[in-house]
């Protein structure tokens, strides 16, 4: 059977927050300074994708490296050809992407696979010294070319945007931007950062396809730069009248725009990356030594008990007040068998002070379950990892069968063992199947028989059973694997259904350490299923009860369609949800839906 192409994904997509949900604000965030040990002028942080942190740490002598930090270990990033530094960019799961210059000062963007240490370099071709990549979300890199001669990024004069999507760049500039565009940031098909007007000022955009859209922060007096997305949110960082930095975070459903600053950065400080309900970026102290932060949220979801009384919703008390509040959260009941009982919080100090009825409902039969919603919905991540679902039929009733897969050459009994009492069965695997990778052996189910080889001088002298195995009507093949030589060969012999030994007929030669000895496997009554692909989407940072859309897209320049079947409401701040897939191509992201 053909196997299912499988679906590309992004599988770390932060999800649009809806209209309840809250701007991040410093207040409700506790930081942690990250600072790279080889740093000795400064650490610099560029993006966050789940655990893993990248950054540039600066050496003694102000040279650039880029590092991976995955909470615990720094891992330097330094491509083969990266004389004269390196610049990182975004992680994007299990892809870095960034720049580096070469011995001749010429400036080349880089994809690294935190997975595999491989490094891939690409040139924008209408370039003559400078490319660099400094956004990635699935296969699709953001960046700028352009004349390297400025030696940085601080201005956007005389660069052009881009997007790579591994085979074709397409350019990006800015109508306005007489003075050049660069892009920094990516999240499905809105891509984010910054143009030069003719006064020398620079300015925040996001472009979605055919619109851009200017991002300017009212407090940036002189320039907005926009750093990346992550969803429903925007960040960067603004320069104020003096001619100070600071971060920001903007919100693209309420349009609100929220200072977003490192309590020690006197000299400045921005926000560089969002990944769920987590923050990372920059600040410059006293002294002005650069240092990275890590803000993670300071909440506690408030929570409540009901008390009904002949079916109806009389009170609902706190049983803890929680903390991080900045308005009012949704409350709701759930369950009990009735409906319209209604409520809501009172927030006092960024704590639930109490949830007053407004309507006690009716028709419950057992006290409902209250729900407050958290001090800000955090941006859900999503996973994904393929699986196989299999539909066997036409077994045999009160048959015992036995669920084996095929482990390359011979069939191992899984953890599944039934007496058939309808004709039908499922099962759901990891993985990618086909229908020869999985069978129902009904019992007496054979064994397979095992030998290990032996070599003496490069040629193949013998052969010891290391289990005899079941079930064998005629004495089963035997094939040499490996073990670097060639042409040896063997035959096998059986009494009672189980393999006694091996004869060694052909020592072959050249063999530098032991072949495997391939055994045939035993005749099986068995039956085959039929396979469909099935994803198991993983979802994290969820806020329970509230609800969830999955969505699909075949083409990240195209329009976001909801998956049938993939609005879910979770229970806890973490689930799974299995999606039947056909044949294709395409992307899943996950959406709050308020």
């Amino acid at each position: 059977m053909k196997r299912i192409q499988l679906l590309t994904v992004i599988t770390a997509l932060t999800a649009a927050v809806g209209a309840h949900a809250q701007v991040p604000s410093v207040t409700n965030y506790t930081f942690t300074t990250i600072d790279n040990p080889l740093g000795v002028k400064g650490t610099q942080l560029h993006g966050i994708s789940g655990s893993n942190i990248v950054g540039n740490y600066y050496d003694a002598s102000n040279g650039s490296h880029g590092f991976l930090y995955n909470g615990s270990t720094y891992t330097t990033i330094h491509p083969p050809s990266a004389s004269l530094g390196t610049g990182m960019g975004g992680v994007s799961g299990d892809k870095i992407v960034g720049s580096y210059r070469d011995a001749s000062n010429i400036a080349h963007g880089f994809v690294y696979s935190i997975s595999t240490s491989a490094y891939t370099t690409f040139d924008h071709p209408l370039t003559i010294d400078l490319t660099a990549g400094t956004g990635i979300c699935g296969t699709n890199i953001v960046g700028y070319f352009g004349y390297g001669h400025q030696g940085g990024e601080i201005g956007a004069t005389g660069y052009n945007g881009f997007l790579y999507n591994g085979a074709t760049f397409t350019t990006i500039d800015h109508p306005l931007g007489v003075n050049g565009t660069i892009a920094l940031g990516i999240d499905g098909n809105d891509i984010v950062g910054y143009w030069g007007d003719a006064a020398g000022h620079n300015h925040g955009f996001l472009y979605n396809g055919p619109t851009f859209t200017t991002i300017d922060d009212p407090l940036g007096a002189s320039d907005t730069i926009v750093n990346g997305i992550s969803g429903n949110t925007i960040f960067g960082n603004y320069t104020d009248a003096s001619g100070i930095p600071h971060g920001f975070v903007y919100s693209i459903s309420t349009s609100a725009y929220t200072t977003f600053d490192r309590p020690l950065g006197v000299n400045g400080k921005g926000v560089a990356g969002i990944s769920g309900d987590k923050i990372v970026g920059s600040y410059w102290d006293a002294s002005g030594n650069a240092h990275g932060y890590l803000a993670t949220p300071i909440s506690d979801t408030a929570t409540a008990t009901a008390t009904m009384v002949n079916g109806f919703v009389v009170a609902a008390t706190i049983s803890a007040p929680g903390c991080g509040y900045t308005n009012a959260p949704l409350v709701r009941f759930i369950g009990g068998g009735g409906s319209g009982a209604q409520a809501v919080a009172v927030v006092s100090n960024g704590v639930v002070m109490a949830v007053n009825l407004l309507n006690a409902g009716s028709g419950y039969t057992s006290t409902p379950l209250v729900v407050i919603d958290p001090p800000f919905i955090p941006n859900p991540v999503l996973d994904i990892a393929p699986m196989s679902f299999l539909v066997f039929s036409n077994l045999t009733l009160g048959g015992v069968y036995q669920l084996q897969q095929l482990m390359g050459w011979y069939w191992s009994n899984q953890p599944v063992s039934f007496t058939a009492t309808n004709t039908l069965y499922t099962q759901m695997v990891a993985g990618v199947a086909d229908n020869g990778d999985y069978r129902l052996a009904l019992n007496p189910v054979p064994t397979q028989a095992f030998a290990t080889a032996q070599v003496v001088n490069g040629f193949v002298v013998g052969a010891t059973v290391t289990s005899g195995g079941s079930g064998y009507v005629t004495s089963p093949g035997v094939t040499t694997v490996g073990g670097g030589g060639t042409n040896a060969a063997a035959i096998s012999h059986i009494s009672g259904g189980v393999m006694t030994s091996i004869t060694i007929t052909d020592a072959g030669i050249g063999y530098t350490n032991a072949p495997t000895l391939r055994i045939a496997p035993p005749p099986a009554a068995a039956v085959s299923p039929t396979v469909l692909p099935v994803m198991r989407m993983d979802s994290a940072n969820l806020a329970p009860y509230d609800n969830y859309q999955i969505q699909f897209n075949s083409d990240l320049s195209g329009i976001w369609g909801n998956w049938n079947g993939g609005l879910f409401s979770p229970t806890a701040v973490t689930s799974s949800q299995y999606l039947f897939i056909t044949n294709g191509v395409g992307f899943f992201r996950l959406q709050f839906v308020p």
